[in-house]
């Protein structure tokens, strides 16, 4: 389907798809991944269904290339260079993208930049919410999208190899798979790659978590100790006696349970 998304993600971008990236924008990466790790936790000891947890791509590796922009949210396009060095493939997909796409590359072990500020500026023109690349960019200073990179070169690839088509296949990125059609929410943390159903399932706990993290931070800034606003005292004590314990933050409409982080051991 030239010039837009392909028939499945066309039928998986609806009106509820778009409502929960707008809702994501009001979320950074952590409440979303201490959201993910207590629904893991969870699922695992038996309570309700499967559930399919977030990915997040290697933060050593996988870089934020840009500061002055807003995060990164949208609806993966997929991308496979056919040959290391050639970058004629991201160009050809260029051309399919859209609003609210986020286009998402695996370089082949390019050493050469495969993307740059011309290409990222036709992206923001093109209403491209970021790019991700598994490979090099180059022109930092000119990116004009949110954009992730495992490496940097000045010298840019060769312009040859056509490969597959956009969404051709899901690719390896940043040591995790992204599929056509997935989520991705970057920060100045990192990236963090699900299937609208996992954001989703994440989505009001993640929300909870970030409206104690604001009543917190106010507390402080009004001069009141962080662990008084938490059952630290008690749970430290508990804790050094080898009793169970769950680190609470105290909050009279938001409550939230760390019992799913790792217990410290006193023994």
């Amino acid at each position: 389907m030239p010039g837009g998304l392909t028939r499945p993600l066309m039928a998986r971008r609806g009106g509820a798809v778009n409502t929960l990236i707008e809702r994501l924008r009001t979320l950074s990466s952590g409440p979303l991944c201490d959201a993910d790790k207590q629904l893991v936790a969870s699922r695992n000891d038996g309570e309700g269904d499967a559930y399919e947890c977030l990915r997040v791509m290697c933060s050593d590796t996988m870089k934020l290339r840009t500061s002055k922009h807003d995060k990164m949210i949208g609806i993966a396009r997929t991308v496979q260079i056919p040959k290391a060095d050639d970058f004629l493939s991201v160009l050809a997909a260029l051309v399919e993208t859209g609003p609210g796409d986020v286009l998402v590359v695996n370089g082949s072990g390019s050493r050469l930049a495969v993307a740059g500020s011309l290409f990222t500026t036709e992206l923001a023109r093109r209403g491209v919410t970021g790019l991700v690349v598994d490979g090099p960019v180059r022109d930092l200073d000119g990116l004009a999208c949110p954009t992730y990179s495992t490496r940097i070169n000045p010298y840019a690839g060769t312009v040859q190899h056509p490969g597959d088509a956009i969404d051709s296949s899901s690719v390896r990125v940043g040591g995790v798979i992204v599929r056509p059609g997935d989520i991705l929410f970057g920060d100045a943390d990192g990236v963090l790659v699900g299937s609208p159903g996992t954001f989703q399932t994440c989505l009001e706990s993640a929300a909870n978590i970030a409206a104690v993290e604001t009543r917190l931070l106010e507390g402080m800034k009004q001069g009141v100790p962080l662990t008084m606003m938490t059952n630290f005292d008690e749970h430290l004590e508990l804790r050094r006696k080898g009793e169970l314990s769950a680190l609470q933050f105290n909050e009279n409409l938001h409550t939230i349970d760390f019992r799913n982080l790792e217990a410290i051991d006193y023994k």
